[in-house]
């Protein structure tokens, strides 16, 4: 038997078994694709319709993928008050927590924060106070990219805001304020949901689609009859039980003339941020 020739006719067959299944993965994949984009043209047909006007590559397609999940660690703010000040004293009273040290304090009351920080940095320019913010938020488990910080000139000194990511989407109310003088000044505040590791949870989303025509029913039974959309986004809203696991609801921010929305992407209810 010819082992050289049976090995390349073996090759030949396994690299043509890989080609087909290539080529079929391809088509099935560009076929939902512009079963999406049909669903997605549909929907905005209705919602025209019923008064609310959104251009089609707006609604995010189903194909990006999002499931409930919890942080898994209790939110702890003595560890990142330590972060910041190096020792720390600890106070409570009326159930507000405060942590105090050199240069400054921080309070958390319910799941919201509020940092007074004496930096003892002069700050010069806008990269100066993008410098000083990206550390304190990277302080408090909120890192993010140079590029996504929106830093904003006021007289005698900044305002950065720094947006909190998790598994590559934001968590639309997690951003940090911080406000910087020119003398290194900071006040900070925002919504600590602490650190631990993100496990998803039990539960499906809706389809962008199906959500979309929801969001048209909620909308109109609050008394908006005419909206023109300008932009969504699909992320998480954070809820911080008594256990002090944060649960991260998928929800899709939908951004019109009229106001911003939040909408629960298990339900299709409105969600108060």
């Amino acid at each position: 038997m010819n082992w050289s020739r049976a090995k390349t006719v073996l090759i030949v067959l396994l690299l043509a078994v890989d080609i087909f299944l290539l080529v079929t993965y391809i088509t099935r994949e560009n076929s939902v694709r512009r079963d999406e984009l049909q669903v997605r043209g549909d929907v905005c047909g209705i919602l025209s319709a019923q008064g609310i006007y959104v251009d089609e590559e707006t609604i995010p397609l189903d194909s990006v993928k999002i499931r409930p999940a919890v942080i898994v660690e209790s939110a702890d703010m003595k560890k990142p008050a330590e972060r910041i000040f190096g020792a720390v004293t600890e106070s409570e009273n009326d159930g507000n927590v405060a942590y105090f040290g050199e240069g400054g304090s921080i309070m958390l009351s319910g799941d919201s924060f509020s940092l007074v920080y004496e930096s003892g940095k002069e700050i010069m320019s806008d990269a100066d106070a993008l410098r000083l913010a990206g550390s304190i938020a990277s302080k408090l488990y909120v890192s993010t990219s140079a590029s996504e910080l929106i830093c904003e000139g006021t007289d005698g000194g900044y305002i950065v805001r720094v947006p909190r990511f998790i598994s590559g989407v934001p968590v639309f109310d997690c951003g940090v304020e911080v406000k910087i003088s020119q003398s290194g000044s900071v006040i900070a505040s925002g919504k600590f949901i602490g650190k631990g590791k993100l496990r998803e949870s039990a539960g499906e989303v809706m389809r962008t689609s199906a959500l979309m025509l929801e969001f048209a029913d909620r909308i109109k039974a609050i008394g908006h009859t005419e909206l023109r959309v300008s932009d969504m986004k699909i992320g998480y809203i954070s809820k911080i039980p008594a256990s002090g696991h944060a649960t991260l609801v998928p929800a899709l921010m939908v951004e019109t003339d009229a106001a911003v929305f939040y909408v629960d992407m298990q339900t299709g209810n409105l969600l108060k941020v």
